[in-house]
């Protein structure tokens, strides 16, 4: 679950870069990024039949943990 966290991670990254101003001249480069992380992600969750809502509540009980 670690490893899709950091996936997931590295991906909300990635996307935020694609929409500002000062990467656009790597533009193309976080494109493909974003389509091999989804890949990554998207393979990682079907070899161990991971659900999206149960990473959701991953992060949910690390939220309250630290609360």
């Amino acid at each position: 679950m670690i490893f899709l966290e950091i996936m997931n991670i590295n991906r909300s990254t990635s996307k935020r870069q694609l929409n500002k101003p000062e990467f656009q001249s790597i533009n193309q480069i976080l494109i493909g990024e974003l389509k091999a992380l989804d890949m990554v992600i998207n393979k990682f969750s079907q070899l161990f039949e991971i659900k999206e809502h149960e990473v959701l509540e991953l992060n949910v009980r690390k939220i309250k943990k630290r609360i």
